[in-house]
């Protein structure tokens, strides 16, 4: 493959990962040796990279000493490594911002500087995650061992025989620029979220209202539907639809599309959907829709002349809440908030016109946050557009 410049030509070919990096495997030292832990030695986990955009990662959350190092077959590895994580998941990866070693989940790939940019191959495997996870083998979770990825094959730019750095770097330019672009989006969604919990905080907490349980100034709705009744309403929402803290709805799906075969509750657009199981997850949703949800959600409905669901559901996230749900929960692999002590909860009435207030400024920045949400999902869809075509030759 071929382009045409102004320079020289530029050629596309594919090299073998072991023909342009040192792949090095991390290891772990005996967690009962005291002597192992806590030394200077950055010592990095899957756990601790963020499925996204990590880019440089300098501060790893545990350290080793030299005497661990030494102790089991892990080997340090220098700053611009980049990480790959090879199981548990597959597919997170990172450049390492300082000199540092791993566990056993990486594969750590030491670029060639001379034939690959680290910053390239970083996005390169981002790129690449659902074609990593297809390498993976092993029946307890799947892992991709040094061998496999020794043998993936990258596509590189080489202009007069060598490989193309300045063309790998601008490449890397123009999708950072992409990738800038979405975390501006990202930032202005945050700052939004931010500015509602501090007006709900100036205008509640600690003013003294009278305090009521819930059951006085909401309804907890138990109505159940038969699983064959269940498609007679167009939408399903289950816990895992539900963002923790911020209530966002991630996702829901058409009754139709599913085979429900158990009870389910029954909620509408008055309603919040409260998440029961695990109430330290923090998983309570306004919706704006009325259908069926999980009996591992409880339907809270507001009651007109008292109450209103933006309200109590920005109240039944605030930490104390959250905590006392915590404490309040029965079973110790899967706990779970019963309706009952639900509606024991003292929650603090403001004057309903203040909450509705309240609620109208939650509306207008659901909207912005909408219009903010359809133009971070088109600058991901541009950022893959250009990933795609950078790394097939087609971007320069």
């Amino acid at each position: 493959m071929k382009n045409q410049t102004n320079q020289s030509t530029i050629e596309w070919r594919e090299v073998l990962l072991e023909e342009i990096c040192k792949i090095v495997s991390g290891s772990t030292p005996s967690t009962s040796n005291p002597e192992y832990w806590d030394g200077t030695i950055n010592w990095v986990t899957p756990a601790e990279l963020i499925d996204g955009n990590n880019w440089y990662y300098y501060k790893t959350q545990r350290k080793i000493s030299d005497k661990g190092l030494k102790s089991c077959s892990s080997e340090l590895f220098p700053k611009g490594t980049v990480m790959l994580t090879s199981r548990a998941p597959i597919g997170k990866v990172a450049i390492a911002g300082t000199e540092m070693c791993s566990n056993q989940g990486f594969k750590n790939l030491i670029c060639d500087t001379k034939q690959i940019n680290p910053e390239y191959l970083y996005h390169w495997l981002r790129s690449k995650k659902e074609f990593l996870n297809s390498l993976g083998h092993g029946a307890t979770f799947k892992e991709i061992s040094k061998k496999i990825v020794s043998k993936i094959k990258i596509l590189l730019p080489f202009r007069n025989g060598h490989p193309d750095l300045e063309t790998q770097k601008a490449i890397v330019s123009i999708l950072e620029k992409a990738e800038q672009l979405k975390e501006k989006r990202k930032q202005s969604l945050k700052l939004l979220d931010e500015y509602v919990k501090s007006t709900f905080n100036e205008m509640f907490v600690g003013k003294g209202f009278e305090e009521k349980k819930l059951n006085q100034i909401a309804e907890i709705v138990r109505d159940s539907i038969n699983p064959s009744k269940i498609k007679d309403y167009q939408y399903y929402i289950g816990l895992e639809h539900i963002e923790s803290e911020t209530g966002r709805v991630i996702d829901k799906i058409e009754t139709k599309a599913i085979d429900l075969k158990s009870t389910k509750f029954l909620f509408d657009e008055d309603c919040i959907l409260y998440g029961k199981l695990r109430p330290y997850l923090n998983k309570i949703a306004i919706p704006n829709f009325k259908g069926v949800c999980s009996t591992d959600i409880i339907p809270i409905r507001e009651i007109k002349n008292i109450s209103n669901k933006y309200y109590l559901a920005f109240l039944l996230r605030q930490k104390d809440y959250v905590n006392n749900a915590t404490s309040l929960s029965i079973g110790a692999n899967l706990p779970r908030l019963s309706p009952r002590s639900l509606e024991s909860f003292k929650i603090p009435l403001p004057p309903l016109p203040l909450q509705q207030t309240f609620a109208s400024l939650v509306e207008h920045v659901e909207k912005l946050k909408g219009k903010q949400n359809q133009s971070l999902k088109e600058i991901e869809q541009l950022f893959n557009a250009l990933m795609q075509k950078a790394f097939n030759g087609e971007l320069v």
